[in-house]
């Protein structure tokens, strides 16, 4: 018995021995070209809002001099056009409601039924994007049904 012991002890630790090997891979990453990111927000009587940044890579060290050189994008021309034939520039203010304290900001206040066009202009590309705002409607009520009192189920019906 203290030999078959003895034997199978010696296998599982030579077996963890041999698996526990560990070959270091170096992976070689392919350049990586930023690209731009646009966020923008158009609502009904509030001004355009659009945040330019790069994109970066995933690995990189991020500090707030990075940010500020290589993430925002301080230099590009944003227009916002509404189909009332409206055209408005929009300038770069400081932003508390921007995730990265800048964006693009005009005066322009969005309406109900109105389409609008975004022009970027940066980097030697034209982007563009377009949006509408639909008509709102008023709810005149809301509620739900609790179902059977048999069932534990959390699922609700909406009316």
């Amino acid at each position: 018995m203290k030999r078959i012991f003895a034997f199978v002890f010696v296998l599982v630790f030579d077996a963890m021995t041999f698996l526990s090997c560990q070959t270091e891979i170096e992976v070689k990453l392919p350049d990586y070209e930023p690209k731009l990111v646009v966020e923008g927000y158009i609502e009904n009587g509030k001004p355009a809002r659009v945040m330019l940044t790069r994109s970066i890579p995933y690995f990189e060290n991020i500090d707030l001099n990075y940010i500020i050189q290589n993430v925002l994008v301080m230099d590009a021309v944003v227009t916002v056009t509404s189909s009332d034939g409206e055209t408005e520039r929009l300038s770069l203010t400081l932003d508390d409601e921007s995730p990265v304290y800048y964006a693009y900001k005009g005066h322009i206040l969005g309406k109900e039924n109105t389409d609008y066009t975004l022009t970027i202009q940066w980097g030697g590309e034209v982007y563009t994007a377009k949006t509408s705002i639909l008509h709102t409607f008023d709810l005149d009520s809301i509620g739900f049904n609790r179902g059977s009192e048999l069932l534990t189920d959390t699922m609700r019906t909406i009316r």
